[in-house]
């Protein structure tokens, strides 16, 4: 069953890559981060960024497939009961895959697609570094609009909603808490 399945991937990875116009890219972005969730305290989004490259396969004139390698730094700014405040900031390395469907003569997009994360460092409180108190992995999907201009430059504006629980521990007596991030951004295809 696995080898089938294997050899269907790449069948169609080979038939998209055959097909396909391909092009590459960089992205940056800010992000308006916050969790979600059921908490004993008072949370507020917090304001990161977000790096890193893309490839696009346009399948036809109307659609096209971006996977895409990111940087990003997410989490929230908690206010506690006793009236503290706490800034957790959690750094992902993301994989999202969308699906671009066009509009308004290919310079336009509505993208959609699953966003894999996995952690790769976190910090509780200004610089301290902190281990373990965040789930390693996250797993979403994400939606969005691109405008392109000629020349290759696209401005972008994406939110991302997570499913999984962030906190495995239980920190700050939360029952489970979700990522929720809105991107805004800027990009160069090459």
């Amino acid at each position: 069953m696995r080898k089938t399945i294997l050899l269907a991937l790449m069948v169609v990875a080979t038939a998209i890559g055959a097909n396909a116009q391909i092009r590459y890219g960089i992205k940056g972005a800010a992000n308006v981060a916050n969790l979600s969730g059921d908490f004993t305290y008072e949370e507020k989004a917090k304001i990161n960024g977000a790096i890193g490259g893309i490839v696009e396969f346009k399948l036809s004139d109307l659609v096209a497939v971006q996977p895409e390698l990111m940087y990003s730094n997410q989490g929230a700014l908690v206010n506690t009961i006793n009236g503290t405040s706490i800034r957790h900031s959690i750094q992902y390395l993301q994989l999202p895959v969308m699906l671009k469907f066009r509009f308004l003569e290919e310079y336009s997009s509505i993208d959609l697609g699953p966003v894999v994360s996995y952690k790769i460092g976190e910090k509780l409180g200004g610089n301290k570094p902190v281990e373990d108190i965040a789930a390693d992995y996250d797993f979403g999907v994400a939606a969005g609009l691109t405008y392109e201009f000629d020349g290759g430059i696209f401005v972008f504006a994406r939110y991302m909603y997570g499913f999984l629980d962030v906190y495995d521990t239980g920190l700050l007596d939360t029952a489970y808490a979700q990522n929720r991030v809105l991107q805004i951004g800027l990009g160069y295809f090459f």
